[in-house]
């Protein structure tokens, strides 16, 4: 089983998606959810921009990264500034 959506934020709260260029709130996200046997696997497709990698763990934001590493049984990332980066991760299925 394969779920594809694509996410919009127009909210524009600290809580939302912000561009990676610009870091104003708004931009794209592709999640993809990949349902087999044993796992799950999550992928996340963005715009682009700089990476900036996970945060020091005494910021009040920017460690989701941090957190996926404590919990994923793998994660990694592929892409690039101008093509846009995918993130993704794989969970054990229970």
């Amino acid at each position: 089983m394969v779920l594809q959506l694509v996410a919009h934020d127009r909210a524009g709260t600290d809580e939302s998606v912000k561009n990676r260029r610009s870091r104003e709130p708004g931009g794209q996200l592709t999640v993809r959810v990949q349902a087999h046997e044993d796992h799950i696997r999550v992928g996340v497709h963005d715009g682009g921009g700089p990476w900036a990698g996970a945060a020091p763990a005494d910021r009040q934001n920017g460690r989701g990264l941090l957190i996926v590493d404590q919990l994923a049984r793998s994660w990694g990332r592929a892409g690039g500034e101008t093509a846009g980066w995918l993130t993704w991760f794989e969970m054990t299925r229970a």
